[in-house]
């Protein structure tokens, strides 16, 4: 809806213009409004990338889990480092991707005991990953 909201911007504001009443007056989008607007979309992005990228495959994915979590939590991360620098003008937003993070975190959990068997067994039979993913986790355990 927002993605939509800001192809249209254009179109909006001649629309609430032309109506030169107070009828469509509270619909108005102020400047201040539209930035917060494309700052969402951005942090909505990579969510919008994955869920196109997951739902549009005829394969199966499951051997993708991992690191489609992992993507996510890293573009999280950037975009939290982006707002924290604006911290006093980004509280909202800061807040709500805090939220996705803490609700993406209880679906990543959802990927160890028993599951995370079949997902790790998963990930190592891709012949594209094998064992990738696990050789700098194989690695630190060796080195403690």
């Amino acid at each position: 809806m927002l993605e939509r909201a800001w192809e249209l911007k254009k179109t909006i504001r001649k629309w609430i213009k032309a109506e030169n009443n107070d009828r469509f007056s509270n619909l108005s989008v102020q400047d201040s409004e539209w930035k917060k607007i494309a700052k969402i979309l951005k942090i909505l992005q990579p969510f919008h990338m994955l869920t196109i990228l997951i739902g549009t495959t005829l394969q199966v994915s499951v051997h993708s889990v991992f690191r489609s979590f992992s993507w996510l939590f890293d573009r999280i991360e950037d975009i939290e480092k982006e707002l924290k620098k604006n911290k006093k003008e980004e509280a909202e937003l800061l807040q709500g991707l805090t939220a996705a993070k803490k609700k993406l975190e209880i679906y990543y959990g959802k990927t160890s005991g028993l599951y995370g068997r079949f997902f790790n067994l998963a990930t190592i039979l891709d012949p594209s990953i094998k064992l990738e993913l696990y050789k700098v986790s194989l690695f630190m355990n060796l080195s403690h």
